[in-house]
């Protein structure tokens, strides 16, 4: 994905953004299971889900601003909850 924004995929800011990104999607199926593990109401899994990977992506983009691209571009922007 990087070439399709013109990053160069070496470079290390975008290979760490890449890696926040794997462990953004990793915490997220984390939370997943720790709710439906406890047998949480699935309005409640789906609510703590979306919190915890709206705002991982959310710190994610702030950490890179030189490399998050606006909603719609493709970018890590993640939507409010």
């Amino acid at each position: 994905m990087s070439g399709r924004y013109g990053l160069d995929a070496r470079e290390e800011g975008v290979r760490t953004m890449a890696a926040m990104l794997a462990a953004a999607v990793a915490l997220r199926h984390a939370v997943l299971a720790e709710w439906v593990l406890a047998d949480a109401a699935p309005h409640e899994v789906e609510r703590n889900v979306r919190a915890v990977a709206g705002e991982a992506l959310r710190r994610v983009a702030r950490a890179f601003p030189d490399l998050d691209r606006p909603a719609g571009a493709g970018g890590v922007t993640a939507a409010a909850p």
